[in-house]
């Protein structure tokens, strides 16, 4: 799953499941491997199901659609491997599953179980639809959104006015790394200096964030508060975030990949 994280797959979420359980092993020399389907968010759709074993481990899978009878098992092609692992798609065995979302695989070769060690794994390639999906964007397009925002009108920006600045975030400095697997940090961004009148386009105010500065201001200059005593400036907030790559335990402890998890970088701040 890391070498997953680090090539950056075309999946939006993939989940690798190990066996709950093994069988000992049958006359003809094979296994059967159970896997428990984890439910998933109803944006999410299968796209692809591998299952996964270090090379030389896996010779041959099949389908069990009864455990009574081997007739009707469906064998399962190996679609690709490298010098380390291979992979054989068992798409249709996932997607085709039972109500009990058990997927159970019939398997020859040299198998190894141990908890996270080389033990064949099932890996789940799911997509986002719907309008929960955040559009997907290349890094070059990040970077020019940061490069567009960092640039535009700096001569009309106060010295401590509001703006993005940097924040990077230690997942092990909050605990998060209990449960993040990679990356071990990132950047954030931060949002942070004053919401001054008149404001830049770029902070993109709201009225009512215009509205409150312009009697704040007003209020310092006067000496009759009126009901106004406590009215402070508008707040510079985060106006616009954007998802970050994590790998990670999720709550059932499955470890996941997530293309977009969403709201984790500031991409541009504001005044509300």
């Amino acid at each position: 799953m890391l070498q997953l994280y680090h090539r950056r797959p075309d999946a939006d979420v993939v989940r690798a499941i190990q066996p709950v359980r093994t069988s000992g092993p049958l006359r003809d020399g094979g296994r059967i491997l159970e896997f428990a389907i984890p439910s998933v968010d109803i944006d999410e759709t299968l796209e692809a199901a591998e299952l996964l074993g270090i090379a030389g481990a896996i010779i041959r899978v099949r389908s069990l659609n009864d455990l009574s009878t081997r007739n009707g098992s469906e064998e399962i092609l190996r679609s690709r491997k490298d010098d380390t692992w291979r992979a054989f798609d068992v798409t249709s065995a996932v997607a085709g599953r039972k109500s009990d979302d058990i997927v159970r695989l019939h398997v020859h070769g040299r198998l190894t179980y141990r908890p996270y060690g080389d033990s064949p794994i099932l890996l789940l390639n799911y997509s986002k639809t719907g309008k929960v999906q955040r559009r997907r964007r290349s890094a070059e397009d990040q970077r020019e959104d940061q490069d567009r925002w960092d640039e535009e009108t700096p001569r009309r920006r106060r010295r401590n006015g509001c703006r993005r600045r940097p924040m990077y975030v230690d997942f092990a400095l909050i605990a998060y790394d209990e449960w993040v697997v990679a990356p071990p940090g990132y950047e954030a961004y931060q949002c942070s200096g004053r919401c001054s009148f008149p404001f830049g386009d770029h902070l993109s105010p709201t009225k009512h964030a215009i509205v409150q500065t312009l009697i704040h201001g007003a209020l310092q200059a006067s000496e009759d508060l009126g009901g106004n005593k406590f009215v402070g400036r508008a707040c510079c907030v985060p106006t616009r975030l954007a998802p970050t790559s994590l790998l990670y335990l999720d709550a059932s402890g499955t470890l996941t990949y997530e293309y977009g998890y969403e709201d984790m970088v500031v991409s541009e701040c504001g005044c509300r």
